[in-house]
């Protein structure tokens, strides 16, 4: 876990090294629906981890002048992990993470066709057992703080694509890949373009 969070954080600062290219003016509001799969992050209790589904939305304000946007996030995720060591029948735990989160991104080529981008958003999550064989999750339904980085890219100003993690309580932890489809923010029209 700690390896993969130092990863994600040189990734970002890899990206942000770079020079920066001069900003256009967009659109001052976006807003997005993604879809992906999500895979739970660590171990937990000895079990092997699977794949379930993602789902998120996202409003965005776009701040002028500057390649920063701000918003909010509502994601759920869908985490299941079974017991590794039995062949016949194994225990599983399945539950549910719903997260609101103000998010924030910096927008490396904003108002242009190819945008890598990175952010992090801070939150609240929420963890709903949905099945618990072994009654493993002693605390059955709870929540937590959650802190959420991110680093993607946006191309031709509608199709994101994005690695997000869910960092919050132990053994709810979660790494979501994102396809997502974005409406406003586009590159506005010059006073000169108009007429």
């Amino acid at each position: 876990m700690k390896r993969f969070v130092f990863l994600l954080i040189a990734a970002m600062a890899v990206l942000t090294s770079g020079a920066v290219t001069p900003q256009k003016e967009v659109q001052p509001f976006e807003g997005a629906l993604r879809v992906g799969p999500s895979f739970p992050l660590g171990t937990y209790k000895g079990m092997s981890n699977k794949v379930g589904p993602n789902v998120g939305l996202d409003f965005r304000f776009n701040y002028d002048d500057m390649p920063l946007d701000f918003g909010v996030s509502f994601d759920i995720a869908g985490v299941l992990r079974k017991e590794s060591h039995v062949k016949d029948n194994p225990a599983e735990l399945r539950y549910t993470n719903w997260a609101f989160t103000a998010t924030s991104n910096y927008n490396f080529r904003q108002g242009h066709k190819i945008n890598p981008y990175a952010g992090i958003g801070l939150g609240y999550i929420g963890h709903a057992v949905i099945d618990d064989d072994l009654n493993l999750n002693k605390t059955g339904d709870c929540s937590s703080f959650l802190f959420t980085p991110r680093i993607g890219i946006e191309l031709l100003y509608h199709i994101r694509f994005d690695i997000s993690a869910m960092i919050c309580r132990r053994g709810f932890h979660c790494l979501n890949l994102n396809f997502g489809l974005v409406i406003g923010g586009r590159p506005r029209k010059s006073k000169i373009e108009k007429e």
